[in-house]
């Protein structure tokens, strides 16, 4: 079994393939990996891109063999975990609005699509609560803009099942 730390991940990735206007999203996701990818290298049909950014984490005990994620059980601050979105736009980014409505736009299609089910299918997960939305004001070319969505995942595990 792999520790709930990559359960949650790949249920974070699972939630994020829904993303399409198939199912009643803006966007159909070109690209949605759990790993680094070079977008500069990336097809401009590979767009709207979305990546994922493990943020620190902190833990409190709850008994001795018991931890939550966050700074106390009464928080809803948990493992954060920065979703990094990617649009393309057909326009130079810095030269208007349409790079804000296609960041909106991702930015409603990933909340969406992962606060749908808060627990994220997991029976380990108390909730994962939207934390920030974070737009980048670098820009990896003039076409292309980033938005990064963190949120608080709050869970609980014992210390021989992390």
């Amino acid at each position: 079994m792999s520790s709930k730390r990559r359960q949650i991940l790949a249920a974070l990735k699972a939630a994020l393939d829904d993303i399409s206007t198939a199912n009643g999203y803006n966007y159909d996701v070109g690209l949605n990996s759990l790993k680094y990818h070079d977008l500069t290298q990336v097809p401009p049909d590979r767009f709207p891109a979305i990546t994922y950014v493990p943020g620190p984490s902190r833990y409190h005990p709850l008994t001795h063999e018991d931890y939550t994620s966050g700074p106390s059980p009464a928080s809803i601050e948990g493992w954060r975990i920065g979703v990094l979105g990617y649009v393309k736009v057909d326009t130079d980014v810095t030269q208007g609005a349409d790079v804000i409505n296609a960041l909106e736009d991702l930015v409603e299609d990933i909340v969406k699509a992962v606060l749908a089910d808060p627990q994220l299918g997991l029976s380990f997960v108390e909730n994962c609560y939207l934390s920030e939305v974070v737009p980048s004001l670098d820009f990896l070319d003039q076409n292309v803009a980033i938005v990064q969505v963190i949120f608080d995942v709050k869970y609980d595990f014992r210390k021989d099942e992390p």
